[in-house]
């Protein structure tokens, strides 16, 4: 495998003779054959629905370097966290193989976003890169320069990480640029989730994705949200390719001192957070923390590499503690803010995250950083500390495991 990536914001992936370390199951697989209509099609955008554990950038990844790289077509993959953007490049390094590229030997890719010192910066790209791999704020600071890229180009995939975040202002800015460029505009949204939990960005997402697959026909439909694919977590649960969750649900006695009223209710129906105030005294409640570190004190033969998903930097902290105190292998990672790429606070969030993932680390504690995009196959419990009626959030949380 290609290490280049972790030294570099750029370089190349040379074309390995080995077979592929995933083999793609049936469903990746029809995914890919839907995904072929698309080369028939002047423009196309429409979204590929796997649950959360479905494989979607292996299956994105492994269709692109046949259909676009392969035939010397740019690919640009934008996505609003860093960890979507390295994980991303980590696809490809490991599908850079003659099974998918049988008439190229090597190709060019840069990875770019705003504060990663490893990454590049949109200024650097090269018109030789074949693959950009790119945060959206950082293309939205210096879109001029990709346009430079775009020069001359008639076809470009690109491709939208987490396309559910895609009714963003931000990302239909880049998407409007390059389609003012591209003729041939082939957009292909990943998500698990196509269905926003706010009613009133359903639609947006509909003005952008509007081109499906039926029976094998591609189908432009403006007032109809585009699917090319998409099956659901509950199959791929019975088929046995997925877990099955197994829910506890141990009691905290919490009780809310407060009052809730008409308009705290409808926020929470509608958006699927508590109040500050609900939030701030959950998050604080030391007996509450209290229950949860015994908890997993009392089951962490059972429970194995556990992920914590907490409110707020507080709650980490307390529980961080209460954990440490124990003796657990324990630390917690915070997202400054849920649609920033690369914005850390003082901790070095990718750091620790390898050391879980390394094994270093028995328990590791977040706050809204963890909850999607994230790939670590050896994670057997989650505790799910924060709360929520949205069965998005929640299908995102459980399905870290």
């Amino acid at each position: 495998m290609n290490k280049k990536f972790t030294e570099t914001g750029n370089g190349f992936f040379e074309v390995g003779q080995g077979k592929p370390l995933n083999q793609p199951y049936y469903f990746q697989n029809d995914a890919k054959k839907n995904l072929d209509i698309m080369n028939k099609q002047d423009s196309f955008s429409t979204l590929v629905v796997l649950p959360t554990g479905g494989g979607k950038t292996f299956t994105a990844t492994s269709w692109l370097l046949t259909n676009a790289i392969d035939k010397k077509i740019k690919v640009l993959w934008i996505a609003h966290r860093q960890m979507l953007l390295d994980q991303a490049l980590q696809g490809f390094d490991r599908n850079s193989l003659l099974t998918y590229l049988p008439n190229r030997s090597k190709y060019y890719y840069r990875i770019i976003s705003g504060n990663h010192p490893k990454h590049d910066r949109v200024g650097d790209i090269e018109a030789k890169d074949d693959v950009i791999i790119a945060s959206k704020d950082s293309l939205i600071r210096n879109m001029e320069a990709l346009g430079d890229w775009l020069d001359g180009e008639n076809e470009l995939f690109l491709v939208i990480d987490e396309a559910h975040h895609s009714t963003a202002k931000s990302y239909r800015r880049i998407i409007d640029y390059i389609g003012s460029r591209i003729k041939s505009l082939k957009i292909i949204g990943l998500t698990a989730t196509p269905i926003r939990t706010i009613k009133e960005e359903e639609g947006l997402l509909t003005n952008i994705f509007n081109d499906s697959i039926v029976n094998n026909i591609p189908v432009h439909d403006e007032h109809t949200l585009g699917i090319c694919y998409e099956i659901g977590l509950s199959e791929l649960i019975k088929k046995n390719y997925l877990a099955k969750p197994i829910p506890v649900e141990p009691k905290t006695d919490f009780q809310f001192e407060g009052t809730l009223g008409v308009d705290d209710l409808n926020t929470i129906n509608r958006t699927g957070y508590l109040p500050p105030e609900i939030e701030k005294e959950l998050a604080e409640n030391a007996t509450r923390n209290r229950m949860i570190m015994e908890h997993y004190l009392e089951n962490k033969d059972k429970y194995g590499k556990t992920l914590i998903f907490a409110i707020s930097r507080p709650q980490a902290n307390q529980l961080n503690t209460l954990f440490e105190d124990e003796g657990i292998r324990v630390d917690f990672v915070i997202s400054g803010d849920v649609e920033d790429v690369g914005r850390n606070t003082k901790r070095d969030n990718n750091k620790i995250i390898n050391k879980f993932k390394n094994d270093e680390l028995d328990v590791l504690i977040n706050v809204n950083i963890l909850s999607e995009g994230s790939d670590i196959p050896q994670i057997q419990t989650v505790f799910l500390t924060r709360p929520t009626i949205s069965n998005i959030l929640m299908t995102q949380m459980v399905g870290r495991a």
